[in-house]
């Protein structure tokens, strides 16, 4: 994971989201971005980073939008907030489905702390 750049805080990133009265991918990509952290039923995992490893520590690297996919077809209804969780993250792909979930975490963060 890239080091070189603090990745926001789910505090920030409400606080940003309710000051931010454009339309934005950004912004989008952000609200869910939220969306997919709240939902996701791993313990302790509220903030980007955390959600970041953790994901990596399941689906493996890089997350990109074609591993995220293939990881939400293989979930059975048992894991329901995971599917919840999923379909929200990838949407944050419409951003750019060329990127991987870091990157585009990491173009989110810059966007809202150069605010």
């Amino acid at each position: 994971m890239n080091n070189q750049i603090d990745i926001i805080s789910a505090d920030e990133l409400y606080d940003d989201l309710e000051q931010d009265i454009s339309n934005n991918k950004y912004k989008t990509a952000a609200q869910f971005l939220l969306e997919a952290i709240n939902d996701w039923p791993t313990p302790n995992v509220s903030e980007p980073k955390d959600f970041l490893i953790d994901l990596t520590d399941k689906i493996g690297p890089p997350l990109t939008v074609d591993r995220i996919e293939k990881y939400s077809k293989a979930l059975n209804l048992n894991n329901l907030w995971k599917v919840e969780a999923t379909s929200a993250l990838l949407k944050v792909f419409d951003y750019d489905k060329t990127k991987t979930l870091e990157d585009i975490i990491l173009d989110i963060t810059e966007y809202y702390k150069s605010k």
